[in-house]
């Protein structure tokens, strides 16, 4: 969704204010969680994101059981780079390459 989502802000019609706070800020407020935002007190659970990355879509690379998508082969830009849960680092380039099991 992050790389589909990345086209809009590219191509002017939303700004990366706004995908924020439709992917992370609105999500955490209707599910009434304290994410969705970096705010002294809470957790800072953050996403590096590489806008210029490019990646083919492959099912088999996908970290959950359901492969299913309908944009298998899509060649697509944007990628998380780092992922910060709970004090814990996740590379995604580690994750890919099969050397850190997640």
């Amino acid at each position: 969704a992050l790389s589909l989502s990345l086209r809009f802000v590219r191509e002017g019609l939303l700004d990366i204010s706004g995908l924020v706070e439709k992917m992370a800020t609105n999500p955490a407020r209707i599910l009434n969680i304290k994410k969705g935002g970096l705010h002294e007190g809470r957790d800072a659970d953050i996403t590096v994101v590489d806008p210029e990355r490019e990646w083919r879509v492959d099912p088999e690379l996908f970290l959950s059981k359901g492969k299913n998508t309908p944009f298998e082969g899509f060649h697509l830009k944007g990628r998380p780079v780092i992922t910060i849960c709970k004090g814990k680092v996740y590379d995604f380039y580690e994750i890919e390459s099969g050397r850190l099991n997640v």
